[in-house]
């Protein structure tokens, strides 16, 4: 009885550590966990005016190396698919990052600010100032830590 006990015990271990594996896998966000700091620009169509301003944006050579400097990443969702830096993500981790964020394939545009510790920082419908991003972040403890 005491060998099926710790049978049983040990297979429910052995699927809850599988089960928050396989939600790593797919939510890609959970991957970036202090590492980066995510900006997510999420529109209707990929010839938004949003995302081609924050394409843009980040082609300078000067506003990417502040962007980097300050350990983000960036991600477009463009109706229910998602890029991480440009590369496709499959259509699981691009559902797992618009239901972590409460995103809908049919909403406004919007740019979300995902801080080191996986919170939303910043939310806005606007197109992000990256100057102004990178101000906010410049303000957060971790940020100073890193700076000191």
């Amino acid at each position: 009885m005491r060998h099926m006990i710790w049978i049983l015990s040990l297979s429910m271990a052995a699927a809850v550590f599988s089960s928050a594996r396989a939600e790593s896998a797919v939510n890609p966000l959970l991957d970036e966990l202090w590492k980066h700091r995510p900006l997510v620009v999420s529109v209707p169509d990929a010839h938004h005016p949003m995302l081609a301003a924050v394409r843009q944006k980040l082609s300078d050579p000067a506003m990417r190396a502040e962007f980097d400097a300050r350990k983000m990443i960036h991600y477009e969702v463009t109706g229910t698919t998602a890029q991480r830096e440009g590369v496709a993500l499959s259509a699981a981790q691009s559902a797992a990052l618009m239901q972590a964020l409460g995103l809908k394939a049919d909403r406004v545009a919007v740019a979300i600010l995902v801080g080191l510790d996986g919170g939303i920082k910043l939310q806005t419908a606007n197109t992000p100032d990256l100057k102004a991003v990178f101000e906010l972040i410049d303000g957060m403890p971790m940020r100073r830590w890193q700076l000191d």
